[in-house]
């Protein structure tokens, strides 16, 4: 992406980044102002760490004007920082522990990733964050700040669970005022919004059972806040769980907290992480199977009428 924006620096670029809610927030962004399109007079473009997306390719379709809205992740925004620039307009939804294994255990060193979204943008730029995101951002910092506030947004019709989600939501309504587009032409582009694939995706519901597909919850922080939007929809001590998988060496401690409180059942599939899990005190009940075809039939054997699979 940062070789995009070196070849093409007429077009607009919308860049999202976050430990958790940058795909959700890309999604957003972009579907409003795909919407919008003709109202913008100007192409509207997806990239980045979005599936199925390649960047480079719209160098042969984007012209000046134009507008890329891409998902930035950490490795990603290491090319940005060797670079040295930054998107015209930044999105920072979250930051909290991830990818630690990679990191050797230092958050600074993973901000230092991160922050290379905002680090490089000059007067006239745009830097949008979530509340807690906030407080990391250093004064020194050369562009406009804007907080998005889900109290600005309390009207919005928004068919995705959780406070988190919301937040995201927020942030992409502030971008897209920043193009000019009317709110009841925004309201209309997020009531349209069915959400994205794993990411507390409703699936189905078999014999009463509601089942979620939350398969990008790759961390403690991230399966607690779908737990948490589960238990907002009056879901909360219902709630089967299949967790487990490669170990990122996080903290796992209020996860299980978590998982006590608010569900009835925990599946464990393999991995180094869930030998780490199988250490930590349930006090639900726990299951060990063999692959996720075996934790999905176990779930639904545990699963009675009103009770949710995630």
């Amino acid at each position: 992406v940062s070789l995009f924006m070196k070849l093409a620096p007429k077009v607009v670029v919308v860049g999202v980044t976050g430990t958790r809610g940058k795909s959700m927030t890309t999604a957003l962004i972009y579907g409003i102002l795909k919407h919008n399109e003709k109202l913008l007079k100007k192409k509207v473009y997806l990239g980045g760490n979005m599936r199925d997306m390649a960047t480079l390719p719209l160098l042969k379709r984007a012209t000046t004007g134009d507008i890329l809205v891409c998902e930035l992740d950490s490795w990603q925004l290491q090319g940005f920082g060797e670079n040295k620039i930054s998107p015209h307009i930044a999105v920072f939804t979250s930051f909290m522990p991830d990818h630690m294994n990679y990191y050797v255990g230092k958050m600074k060193n993973y901000f230092a990733d991160k922050s290379n979204i905002f680090k490089y943008q000059k007067r006239g730029d745009i830097l949008v964050v979530r509340p807690h995101v906030r407080k990391i951002i250093p004064k020194s910092i050369k562009s406009k700040l804007i907080v998005a506030d889900v109290e600005n947004i309390v009207n919005y019709k928004f068919s995705v669970p959780g406070i988190h989600q919301r937040e995201n939501l927020a942030c992409a309504v502030r971008v897209a005022r920043l193009f000019h587009i009317p709110d009841s032409s925004i309201k209309l582009a997020v009531k349209k919004f069915k959400g994205l694939e794993g990411r507390l995706q409703y699936l189905k519901t078999i014999r009463g059972v509601k089942v979620y597909n939350d398969n990008n919850a790759t961390t403690p922080e991230a399966t607690i806040a779908g737990i948490r939007a589960l238990e907002e929809e009056n879901m909360g001590g219902k709630i089967i769980l299949i967790s487990g998988g490669a170990d990122k060496n996080l903290e796992l401690g209020l996860y299980t907290n978590v998982v006590n409180t608010f569900c009835k059942a925990v599946v464990l599939i393999p991995g180094s992480g869930t030998d780490r899990l199988e250490s930590e005190k349930f006090k639900v009940e726990s299951y060990k199977v063999n692959n996720l075809k075996e934790a999905v039939k176990k779930s639904l054997g545990l699963g009675v009428r009103g009770d949710v699979i995630f």
